[in-house]
């Protein structure tokens, strides 16, 4: 007989892939591609410490195991990404970041990368699942090991180049997908939506403007400047799947000059998060706005948006009149679609909450009138976003999404992108170790009851698993004892629980441990445990059961070793009485040793009997301990 132990896996040569029959894997159903899947840290928890150089990600697809790309960010405990984390390794605060699209099958337990090194730790399986869409799942796979290395062909998503210019603030973010530069105060000013995104990779956009009014006066993007003469004024991270950037600026309101660091921009394979956070400078904010104004480029493009379905608008620089009210769609679905072909296709959300400002109103202004008290190039292509006016009590938070595709999307992908982000992944992660034979079994532990030894065992899974031989063996002995068989769960992704009582043992100690059967005969053992038996310290004459009782009772009880006695044994009498005290039957008459004993009454008397129904007292004496208890025998 084999152990499953040599025969678990079919390895296929090479570092990063394996091949599986996957007879038991789950295909991927999840169809939401264009989303990053953030885990957090707290998820990871049997990581926690972990070198985050130890640390990969896999997909498991058509029997194959593919490395993906990944990138850990690490957060101090205030949640910055930018201040250094004073923790070593990984811990509850850090992010792990993928995409969606790379993720892949549900893998059975048996199949592991080839990698000799993880099999010493657990590994994660990541369960990515479609809130919106019941059934959609996808999976990864967090490995740890010090003897793999990163696939240096991973697909690089984003990337971050600092500015070739004086100001810091002229940097670029490029996606694979689109690309977007920034200008010396930090603020995007030039869009592409590249050739790869399915776009023309000509610049569409002006700038992205923010406004607000206070005294009377306009407050733009013009009044934030990047921070040069401090040195290290953009604060940026970079990896395979995003890039987060802040940037510090000063702004400038009348005579008044403050610090303010924007809160992260977070720059993503398809799409972009942009936030800034009106701070408290003590003064009254009238009205505010963020919107993104598009270039000459942008012209035959189509503006469609939730309160203005299609035919909706062409951009072309000539006034148009959309319905302006967006109260009935916030805060969450205030979306707007931008397309054209070759340009590609842009969709803006910009959530907001109905508590800010008294009035909140769609901006929309396709002009190319110049307009010189206007920022960028003083022109409108399709310039859009919120318009909020009077009561804005800061600090007040604006927000901006985009998403950038290829010119080929229907407007109703606006919609769809405003649901995904109403409805993030539900992600859920599940430590698991290394199937070896058929069952993955999560531990094994037993705990001692008087002169028992009850097992306990749980398992993950099981698959084609016949079931546990259980063996004993006591410390004085080599060989092992079969006890009992528990049949197993055959195939189950469940998780199963089992119980075995080992019962009348001697005071000693004892080794167990499981043999768990295939259903092709072939097994695996589990560890080995230990257990240790002692003697009674008191005498005790134990309540019969069942009782009331037919046909028969379980009488238990315990002798105590005596002080002085030279053998230990002590002279037990164990007798049955009816009520008149005529003797019944006596069931022990015997030198017995210290220990826990158990005897069975039939209901028969000395003759062989059945006795008549009624109330009877049992009487057991041993050395000088006395005790006597009732019971009920009913026919």
């Amino acid at each position: 007989m084999f152990s499953r132990r040599c025969y678990a896996r079919i390895v296929f040569t090479s570092l990063f892939l394996i091949y599986s029959a996957g007879a038991f894997s789950q295909p991927k159903s999840l169809e939401r591609n264009l989303e990053p899947v953030v885990v957090a840290g707290e998820k990871l928890t049997d990581f926690t410490g972990a070198n985050l150089g130890e640390l990969f990600l896999f997909a498991f697809r058509d029997g194959l195991w593919q490395q993906i790309p990944f990138q850990f960010d690490e957060r101090d405990t205030s949640g910055s990404y930018f201040i250094a984390d004073q923790v070593t390794g990984l811990d509850a605060n850090d992010e792990l970041v993928f995409m969606a699209r790379d993720a892949g099958d549900r893998a059975d337990g048996s199949n592991w990368i080839d990698d000799g090194n993880s099999l010493n730790f657990i590994r994660y399986e990541i369960e990515v699942a479609d809130t919106l869409a019941a059934g959609g799942q996808a999976w990864v796979y967090l490995y740890r090991s010090n003897s793999l290395i990163l696939d240096p062909n991973l697909t690089d998503y984003v990337s971050y180049f600092s500015s070739t210019t004086g100001n810091a603030g002229q940097d670029t973010v490029r996606s694979l997908y689109y690309e977007i530069a920034h200008s010396t105060n930090g603020f995007p000013k030039d869009l592409k939506i590249t050739n790869a995104g399915g776009g023309n990779n000509e610049d569409l956009l002006d700038v992205l403007k923010f406004r607000s009014r206070a005294f009377g006066s306009d407050i733009t993007e013009n009044n934030f400047n990047v921070n040069a003469q401090q040195g290290d004024d953009v604060f940026r991270k970079e990896g395979l799947i995003r890039v987060i950037r802040a940037v510090d600026v000063t702004i400038t309101v009348f005579v008044f000059t403050f610090d303010y660091v924007t809160p992260p921009f977070f720059y993503y394979p398809y799409s972009t998060v942009v936030q800034l956070d009106v701070p408290d400078v003590g003064i009254t904010v009238d009205s505010g706005r963020m919107s993104f104004d598009l270039n000459a480029n942008a012209t035959g493009m189509k503006f469609v948006s939730a309160n203005n379905p299609e035919p909706g608008f062409t951009i072309d620089g000539v006034p148009d009149s959309p319905n302006k009210e967006i109260d009935s769609v916030l805060p969450n679905n205030n979306w707007m679609y931008i397309s054209g072909s070759p340009q590609g296709t842009i969709v803006h959300l910009f959530p907001l909450s109905k508590s800010v400002g008294n009035a909140r109103m769609l901006y929309y202004k396709d002009d190319k009138t110049p307009n010189t008290s206007d920022t960028g190039d003083s022109l409108s292509y399709g310039d859009i976003g919120n318009d909020i006016s009077g009561g804005i009590t800061p600090p007040a938070t604006f927000k901006y999404i985009g998403y950038f595709l290829s010119s080929d999307q229907p407007s109703s992908v606006g919609a769809q992108i405003a649901a995904f982000e109403r409805s993030p992944f539900d992600v859920n992660t599940t430590a698991q170790p290394f199937i070896f034979g058929a069952v993955a079994l999560t531990s094994f532990s037993l705990s001692v009851e008087k002169n028992s030894v009850v097992l306990n065992w749980v398992t993950a899974s099981e698959v084609n698993n016949a079931g546990f031989e259980i063996e004993r063996r006591a410390h004085s002995v080599r060989e092992w004892q079969s006890l009992a068989f528990v049949p197993g769960s055959g195939t189950s992704r469940t998780v199963s629980s089992y119980r075995f009582e080992d019962r009348g043992l001697a005071a000693g100690s004892y080794d167990y441990r499981l043999k768990m059967l295939d259903l092709d005969g072939s097994f695996e053992y589990s560890d080995i445990i230990s257990a240790a038996v002692g003697l009674p310290e008191t005498f005790a004459l134990l309540q019969n059961f069942p009782n009331p009782f037919n046909p028969s009772t379980e009488i238990q009880y315990q002798i105590a070793a005596v002080a002085g006695q030279a053998s230990g044994s002590a002279r037990t009498v164990l007798k049955i009485y009816n009520l008149l005290g005529e003797e019944i039957r006596t069931l022990v008459d015997k030198e017995e040793a210290p220990g826990y004993y158990s005897v069975t009454w039939d209901g028969k008397d000395k003759s062989g009997r059945t006795a008549s129904s009624g109330i009877y007292i049992y009487r057991l004496q041993s050395g000088h301990f006395v005790e006597t208890r009732k019971m009920v025998f009913v026919q």
